[in-house]
């Protein structure tokens, strides 16, 4: 028997088998969708090498006693030809494996946590929910993180607790030592178009994160803030906000962002931001046509105009 006929049968057998168990959440699925789904689900599981525990009617239990819920991935599955359900499933599961890489040697300590930001869409709700991603702002979420020989790997809620911490002091060590222990390779002042726009630049994953404690980055800055791209994980542009030029450097800023968004790696947001003590606000941008229509958010519209 050739070799992809064995693997075939391994995941024939590892199929589930006539009935699947279908919680009330779940009821809008029909019930033959319902084992066609899990029937695709296991398939896809295998191939992209995840590694699970088992697979619980609508619920992954990794091996790494991560749980996750699949009620977002069921949903975009319900309004979609079946014919499109695996690439659905494979562009859904590929991001979990991405996040929950595999395990790191040892047990990590706490004193290795970081902060990594990643992007986020609703449809990606479910399992960012199960990796314990936290809301940043409009487009972008955080997820604790350790290194492995990988690169920067996921730790959900379930690990954390499995380790005997608490989610809460996870997160404020993570944050701290995100905010001290993280650096720039560099930090240049780049002049696009007559308007001065910071350049933060490393090789770590972990740049991005430091957005929320600009101040420490780039030293106190005025109380209007500054405009703000995350175009990737290991970069930040950064234009402090001062008078009448402020205006031009969102349309300077805008489609660089993109572009780069675009180039990666580690891509993370095309969006702009408007970044005051410490918080993101997102700032609308309709691309496409001859200009891009910008919508500044309440506040900063007072601000530019002063």
């Amino acid at each position: 028997m050739g070799q992809d006929e064995t693997t075939r049968g391994r995941a024939a057998k590892k199929r589930p088998a006539g009935h699947v168990e279908q919680p009330a959440e779940y009821a809008f699925m029909s019930s033959d969708d319902w084992l066609d789904f899990h029937c695709e689900l296991h398939d896809v599981v295998q191939e992209l090498g995840i590694r699970v525990e088992h697979i619980e009617p609508g619920v992954l239990r990794l091996k790494t006693g991560a749980s996750l819920p699949l009620l977002a991935l069921v949903e975009q599955c319900n309004v979609r030809p079946r014919d499109d359900w695996r690439d659905v499933m494979e562009r859904y599961l590929a991001r979990i494996a991405s996040l929950l890489g595999p395990i790191p040697s040892g047990t990590p300590s706490t004193i290795e946590l970081r902060v990594r930001l990643i992007s986020s869409s609703p449809i990606d709700s479910g399992m960012l929910h199960g990796v314990g991603a936290q809301p940043i702002t409009d487009g972008i979420a955080a997820v604790l993180s350790v290194e492995s020989r990988q690169g920067p790997r996921t730790v959900a809620p379930d690990e954390i607790e499995q380790l005997g911490w608490s989610l809460d002091d996870a997160w404020d060590a993570a944050w701290l030592q995100t905010s001290m222990l993280v650096e720039p390779d560099e930090i240049d002042v780049v002049d696009i178009g007559g308007v001065d726009v910071v350049h933060v630049f490393g090789r770590s994953e972990y740049i991005a994160s430091l957005v929320t404690h600009l101040d420490l980055v780039l030293g106190p800055m005025a109380d209007a803030g500054a405009l703000i791209g995350l175009p990737c994980d290991h970069t930040l542009l950064v234009h402090p906000i001062e008078g009448t030029s402020s205006r031009r450097a969102i349309g300077t800023m805008v489609p660089i962002i993109r572009r780069l968004h675009g180039d990666g790696p580690g891509s993370l947001s095309p969006q702009l931001y408007w970044w005051r003590a410490g918080e993101l606000t997102w700032i609308p941008t309709m691309f496409g046509g001859p200009t891009n229509e910008v919508y500044l958010p309440y506040g900063l519209g007072n601000i530019l105009a002063a």
